[in-house]
């Protein structure tokens, strides 16, 4: 089930730097040797919620925040000894509150967008099911009207991505991915009524196998999302998505009249470009979505 960040996230967010600091105060009244703003910031930037471990997150904020204790010591009088100590209670607090109020974005991300890509999947399959043998497939309106009502629950569209608190490190990699999707997303909504209006007409045989073999190339872009999210993993597929969109194209200048002038004249050579079209931006929106994913957390 998906957890809205504003609600639920906000709320573990506030008991982690609370604990953070209440901890640290805690710590600086009986070690009088410590200095509480020492301790409190590794605590609360250690205490902020990012994308991967966070043993290696708070590692990494120890080292820098000793690279900049070793850097000071050269221009202020400072106990070297007594700062390291100080940084390295405040990350060991940071990473205690991350196992007790623990929020992984990218786990809750990955249940959010699943059964989006899922539903995406189901609806292009019924229209290239529909499309390929002709028939007017009944379940194509359920699963239009299922990926709408995912798009429109708060609940599972991860839209916590856009609110204003978000982690800024994390915003931009989060709605980069989420926006490509809209756009597959308008794309595939678009596509069904490309597809109605494209029955009115007659398709050379060629054309329509690439048009059928390039959407089902959509779906396996898809479907590598699907395993990604699902199971962490990427597929290294061989797959070559680039050659068939190639040949779709070819063949559809083929099919034109000598005389291009005739083309705003013939509404089946408008219809079929636009629906050309459509297939090769959903690929490009697809490609970017899976050239976007980062490697799989170990």
């Amino acid at each position: 089930m998906s957890i809205n960040y504003l609600s639920s996230n906000l709320i573990r967010l506030l008991c982690k730097l609370s604990f953070s600091i209440v901890f640290a105060i805690i710590i600086n009244h009986y070690l009088l040797l410590t200095n509480l703003y020492w301790v409190l910031l590794p605590a609360i930037l250690v205490s902020l919620p990012t994308r991967g471990s966070q043993l290696r997150k708070g590692f990494i904020f120890l080292i820098i925040l000793l690279a900049i204790v070793i850097a000071v010591q050269f221009f202020v009088p400072i106990s070297l000894q007594d700062r390291a100590i100080d940084i390295m209670l405040g990350v060991t607090i940071g990473i205690w509150s991350q196992f007790i109020w623990p929020i992984n974005l990218a786990k809750e991300f990955r249940a959010d967008i699943l059964p989006i890509l899922q539903a995406m999947i189901h609806y292009l399959e019924a229209m290239i099911t529909d499309f390929s043998h002709d028939t007017h497939a009944k379940n194509i309106f359920e699963k239009k009207v299922t990926l709408e009502k995912l798009l429109t629950k708060r609940k599972i569209y991860p839209e916590w991505i856009f609110s204003s608190g978000f982690n800024p490190g994390l915003r931009a990699g989060f709605r980069f991915f989420l926006i490509r999707l809209d756009q597959v997303i308008e794309l595939l909504l678009i596509l069904n009524y490309q597809l109605h209006r494209q029955r009115k007409h007659d398709i050379d045989p060629p054309v329509l196998d690439f048009i059928i073999k390039s959407l089902h190339i959509n779906v396996e872009i898809l479907l590598m999302l699907v395993k990604y999210f699902k199971h962490n993993q990427i597929n290294n597929t061989q797959s070559d998505y680039a050659s068939d969109i190639a040949a779709l194209e070819k063949s559809f200048w083929q099919m034109l009249p000598g005389n291009l002038e005739l083309l705003d004249l013939a509404e089946e050579f408008l219809v079929l470009a636009a629906l050309i079209r459509n297939v090769k931006d959903t690929r490009g929106c697809l490609l970017k979505l899976a050239n976007a994913l980062p490697e799989p957390e170990g």
